[in-house]
């Protein structure tokens, strides 16, 4: 059943937009992440290129993870983090990498300031910043400027929608670069955790959330796109999935839904580094690998 988030009280729009309350046992798969991802730091680390800086903000590195085996000319994965633009970093993450990796692709892990050090809209330019600078730096790192793949989780899925409705200078970023995006259990409309107590953290106003509203932009690139949410997330939570997916077949853009069998918010930094699982085989399908 559709749920209408405007018209739900507080305490529903908590159980359906605060993945905190929807999965009871949030910091125990977060203890996991950040556990699995600093073993795959380890485990990469002597092949790849660390803390690498796109930008001056104090958060602006990239870690650039490949293997031994790596070829010159690799599909490039630009990868940004989630955490409601207010938590996480790149270092929770590392080990999303290894299914990539594994597969011969170079994976880029973004990290970017987070609020209410900064706005979301500084977020966003950040983000473009990394973008630009993975399309002039791949090859130096045996990367395909060519075939850059954009992939985000939750806020980060919402950062990788604002850049599809962004603008590049041709000599910047040309948009044939971009072969695709995956975007991993998002949400698109900030004005949302403006009405949530989370909110007090971010430090969203009407105005910076509209500016930040994905579904309410118009893309200016057809890149094909995965969308995809878990079969256990609450309703609210994959209806914004599923209105990105609808925004992106208004305006003919190729997409293609997946549900998660199973599969909560959090779960998802679970199942997103095993190459085995069947979302991550359509990712790797995609890069063509």
């Amino acid at each position: 059943m559709k749920t209408t988030w405007s018209t739900l009280t507080l305490q529903e729009r908590e159980a359906h937009f605060n993945p905190r309350i929807a999965v009871p046992s949030a910091d125990t798969y977060l203890e996991n992440a950040a556990n699995a991802a600093a073993a795959a730091r380890d485990r990469l680390a002597s092949d790849s290129h660390l803390d690498v800086r796109y930008g001056a903000g104090p958060k602006q590195t990239v870690d650039v993870l490949r293997g031994a085996s790596n070829n010159q000319a690799a599909p490039l994965v630009l990868f940004v983090h989630g955490g409601y633009w207010r938590a996480l970093d790149k270092d929770d993450h590392t080990h999303l990498a290894l299914p990539f990796v594994e597969a011969g692709a170079v994976f880029l892990n973004l990290n970017y300031d987070l609020c209410p050090d900064v706005t979301v809209s500084t977020i966003a330019s950040e983000i473009r910043a990394g973008l630009i600078w993975a399309a002039q730096h791949a090859d130096g790192y045996g990367g395909d400027p060519n075939r850059i793949f954009l992939y985000g989780h939750s806020a980060g899925a919402h950062l990788a929608g604002m850049m599809m409705t962004e603008t590049f200078p041709p000599d910047a970023v040309r948009p044939e670069q971009i072969q695709g995006v995956f975007a991993i259990s998002g949400i698109y409309e900030p004005e949302i955790a403006r009405t949530l107590p989370v909110n007090e953290e971010i430090g969203l106003d009407a105005a910076e959330a509209a500016r930040n509203n994905v579904l309410q932009r118009t893309p200016h690139y057809a890149w094909p796109t995965l969308v995809a949410a878990g079969e256990a997330e609450p309703a609210g939570w994959v209806e914004q999935s599923r209105a990105f997916e609808a925004l992106l077949r208004d305006h003919d853009i190729p997409v293609e839904f997946v549900t998660a069998e199973d599969c909560n918010h959090f779960s998802f930094l679970e199942i997103l580094s095993d190459s085995n699982h069947p979302l991550v085989t359509k990712m790797l399908q995609r890069l063509d690998v």
